[in-house]
């Protein structure tokens, strides 16, 4: 019952910071600067990011492997 109540909690204060966020931020405005973007510099990101979840399930897979 505890675990409900904290879990709750955390989810209204996530929907309470989402909509702050959301009522900052004009979405003409971010669209136009998601159009300005160049997606070039996000794939190296991106292949950074998968080669790094990779690893970390492998590491897992180790850890778990020798348990």
């Amino acid at each position: 019952m505890r675990n409900l109540i904290i879990n709750l909690i955390k989810l209204g204060l996530t929907f309470l910071v989402f909509l702050v966020i959301f009522k900052r931020v004009s979405f003409p405005s971010l669209i136009e600067i998601l159009q300005g973007v160049k997606f070039i510099y996000f794939i190296p990101t991106f292949l950074l990011s998968l080669a790094f979840t990779i690893l970390k399930i492998y590491k897992w897979h180790l850890l778990l492997k020798i348990s």
